[in-house]
């Protein structure tokens, strides 16, 4: 569930399958998503799956990527017939851009946190083994 409401865009892709000669107020969203978004947030990629009725009947299933750049005034969208279309076209529209996914770690990773983690015990350790015999009262020899 999305935290973000995304009336506007869904009214405008409303519009949109209207002009294709669906029955845009019928259409179900079953999601509707920002999926990627460039700085300073003009440019906006939304991916979407609908059911929408044709006018003449028959209910349709798409899966669509909408582009929408707010600076240049631009609203582009692609319907695609199954889910692995959306994602490979995802992937093409999102290269470079702020995205919700989270890609691959290097290799590298897990050795730096080890590495990292040795040395953050051995300071906690040596803080309070330093602590341990400052705070100790030493015996007065008379």
């Amino acid at each position: 569930m999305s935290l973000i409401s995304n009336k506007v865009t869904e009214k405008d892709l409303r519009e949109y399958l209207t002009s294709l000669g669906f029955s845009g107020q019928s259409a179900s969203f079953l999601k509707l998503e920002l999926a990627a978004v460039k700085r300073p947030g003009w440019l906006q990629i939304f991916d979407f799956h609908v059911k929408a009725k044709k006018r003449e009947g028959g209910w349709h299933e798409y899966f669509g990527i909408l582009r929408s750049d707010e600076h240049n005034d631009t609203f582009e969208v692609q319907l695609f017939a199954s889910e692995q279309q959306q994602q490979h076209a995802m992937r093409d529209e999102s290269m470079d851009l702020i995205t919700h996914s989270r890609n691959r770690r290097h290799w590298s990773f897990v050795p730096l946190m080890a590495i990292f983690l040795a040395v953050v015990s051995l300071a906690l350790t040596g803080a309070i083994v330093s602590s341990a015999s400052s705070s100790s009262p030493s015996a007065a020899v008379d």
